[in-house]
């Protein structure tokens, strides 16, 4: 599986879960674009391919949000909502 956007409590429990055979899933791990996050891997990085099951190589960006949750850089106001110029 991949999971975008982790943070180091969550990669922690996954290394621990895989150390101890109890981590039956192939996980593509991404990191989570916060400073606290990438200063930490960067710093020490995971053991990244604990047991053939935890791959730690990527960072997950957001540059961007969504129209549907109204966090999309526009150029113009949402139509349906003027005052919110995110």
């Amino acid at each position: 599986m991949h999971d975008a956007g982790v943070n180091a409590s969550t990669i922690a429990v996954y290394e621990q879960l895989a150390k101890e055979g109890k981590y039956s899933l192939r996980n593509y791990v991404m990191l989570r674009d916060q400073d606290s996050v990438l200063n930490r891997f960067m710093a020490a990085p995971p053991d990244t391919a604990v047991g053939g099951r935890i791959w730690v190589h990527s960072i997950k960006l957001v540059s961007d949000g969504a129209l549907g949750s109204r966090g999309a850089a526009m150029l113009e106001p949402y139509t349906d909502d003027p005052t919110n110029v995110a």
